[in-house]
């Protein structure tokens, strides 16, 4: 099928050819993989901390006095990015594995019935292992949302009265705090890990 003379010569040059070719196209459609996910991660993580933003400025004066500039700017510039990691690193995955489940399983029963039905025997387990964990997994990662928030509420603290700290050699002091409220962060994201 191929042009040319059927000698291992011309059969070698063909496969060169065609590996370099693979190799290119797949270069090419993970570069624009690599595009795709940016531009849409991207897209989806200002629009949200856009609309974020926007809501934050609408809210009373009672919730600002409760919450710190530091925390609302963490909402603002972290946990919008959170929306563009579940749709990239959580849903499109899943999806793919459902329809790879899928396709393995009709595969398995076309092979045989009993054997892919034995196979369904562990979804009730994975769904117990799944609720029974699912719910410490969300507080223990609330937590750790709110140790990083204190994170930024000391940075914003110490910067918005630089003037001050540097007047009264509080530097030092601010350090410790902040040496502190990482502890305590690492320590969060080791619970939740």
């Amino acid at each position: 099928w191929l042009p040319g003379l059927a000698t291992p010569e011309n059969l070698v040059g063909w496969s060169v050819a065609a590996t370099i070719l693979i190799f290119l196209l797949s270069w090419l459609i993970g570069l624009l993989a690599a595009y795709a996910n940016i531009s849409l991660g991207q897209r989806m993580t200002y629009d949200l901390a856009g609309d974020v933003f926007a809501k934050l400025q609408q809210l009373s004066l009672h919730f600002h006095a409760r919450k710190s500039v530091g925390d609302n700017i963490r909402r603002v510039t972290g946990d919008c990015g959170c929306a563009s990691v579940i749709v990239k690193d959580a849903l499109l995955p899943i999806f793919s594995s459902i329809i790879s489940l899928a396709a393995m399983f009709s595969i398995l029963w076309g092979i045989d019935a009993v054997l892919a039905l034995l196979s369904l025997t562990v979804a009730p387990y994975m769904m117990f292992v799944l609720w029974r964990y699912a719910r410490p997994m969300m507080d223990w990662s609330y937590e750790q949302q709110e140790a990083e928030g204190r994170i930024y509420e000391v940075v914003e603290q110490a910067f918005a009265a630089i003037p001050v700290v540097q007047a009264f050699g509080r530097e030092e002091f601010n350090n410790q705090r902040f040496a502190q409220t990482t502890r305590g962060c690492i320590a969060a994201t080791l619970a939740l890990t």
